[in-house]
């Protein structure tokens, strides 16, 4: 129960579709000041295709990133903007 959210159905699932892209990315979320616990609490509730994880320390593999593994996240990150309408 509580009050209704203030998000639209449409906004909390273009949210999700973003944690849950990070998350694949390798980015976690979880470093994110959130003043309002009960909100995220709700919004997992939600949106159940989101899951919690603990972080974990970074092995040295993904630790070593190039220029060139930095600029193909960035090309992917704006084409993705590019579709989304938003570059």
């Amino acid at each position: 129960m509580g009050p209704t959210s203030i998000l639209t159905p449409e906004e909390e699932h273009k949210i999700c579709d973003w944690v849950q892209k990070n998350g694949k990315s390798g980015f976690s979320c979880d470093n994110r000041i959130v003043n309002c616990r009960t909100w995220v609490k709700a919004f997992i509730r939600r949106n159940p295709t989101i899951s919690k994880r603990i972080s974990q320390n970074l092995r040295a593999s993904r630790a070593r990133v190039t220029g060139d593994h930095l600029s193909e996240w960035y090309k992917c990150v704006y084409k993705e903007l590019e579709d989304s309408g938003q570059a």
